[in-house]
């Protein structure tokens, strides 16, 4: 977002900034965040007049379900007022776009896996997402294996049958 350089100060949401004549702000850790509600928006700099700044997502949005084709706004007003105190303002609108776990990899212990009776472990690693994920699906040879994640993090997984397993055979 530009300021002119005739700009005396510009308002991002609650945060008023002073600024000298070449459109310049001092920014420290002591005014640079904004909490927003939705996420916090941190000023990173205002220099000739120019706005830098990051957005963090504080936690999972309430959006129509849609698995990740919804998003939201986040409306952040901003004014800038000049030297004779006329004022101008406009949003700062940043799309939050919901999304899905991706990223699935699994990775066996072994580097070569034999056609033999003997049992292969691995890790499953996956990116939850903002929303996070409480509960999967792993098919192994056509047979479906349903997980659940406690509060603590961990997992159980059922068979078909609704028995607890760690094996996926």
């Amino acid at each position: 977002c530009p300021a002119s350089t005739n700009a005396s100060s510009v308002t991002i949401g609650s945060k008023t900034y002073s600024l000298n004549s070449s459109g310049n702000a001092i920014i420290d850790d002591t005014n640079n965040t904004i909490d927003t509600g939705e996420g916090k928006l941190v000023i990173n700099s205002i220099s000739n007049g120019v706005i830098s700044y990051t957005y963090t997502l504080k936690g999972a949005q309430n959006q129509e379900s849609g698995h990740g084709n919804n998003t939201s706004t986040d409306k952040i007003a901003i004014s800038v007022t000049d030297q004779t105190h006329d004022t101008t303002t406009a949003t700062l609108k940043i799309t939050i776009v919901d999304d899905v776990p991706k990223d699935v990899v699994v990775t066996p212990d072994h580097s070569m896996v034999a056609d033999t009776d003997s049992m292969v472990s691995g890790k499953l690693t996956f990116a939850e997402g903002a929303d996070g994920v409480s509960s999967m699906k792993v098919t192994v040879e056509g047979q479906t294996f349903t997980g659940t994640k406690a509060s603590n993090g961990t997992w159980t997984f059922k068979d078909s049958s609704n028995n607890a397993t760690t094996n996926f055979t």
